[in-house]
């Protein structure tokens, strides 16, 4: 099945994948560009970083709060953003525990 528009792909994802015996996550991405990968950076001693929280989106002072998710590591401004983050996304983090 193809969709004809991104509303018709999450109605057939709500209405018709959802429901299925056994289904208990259903997301989906769509990729508009594929940027070609590049190298990581090299940090400098005494060159800075900015970090944002991964749940409220402003900038971490000083020490982040820090949970692992996968092979990424996500950071938080503090404990209750840590702990918010993982209580609005637990069922997709129990699903990616599982693989």
């Amino acid at each position: 099945m193809f969709a004809q528009d991104l509303k018709a792909l999450q109605d057939f994802l709500a209405k018709t994948i959802a429901k299925l015996e056994g289904v208990t996550v259903v997301s989906s991405n769509i990729i508009a560009k594929i940027v070609k990968e590049q190298p990581g950076i090299i940090l400098r001693p005494g060159l800075g970083l900015r970090l944002t929280c991964n749940f409220c989106g402003r900038e971490i002072k000083g020490k982040p709060e820090t949970h692992k998710i996968g092979d990424r590591e996500h950071s938080f401004c503090c404990k209750t953003c840590r702990a918010s983050y993982k209580e609005k996304y637990q069922h997709r983090l129990r699903s990616l525990s599982k693989t």
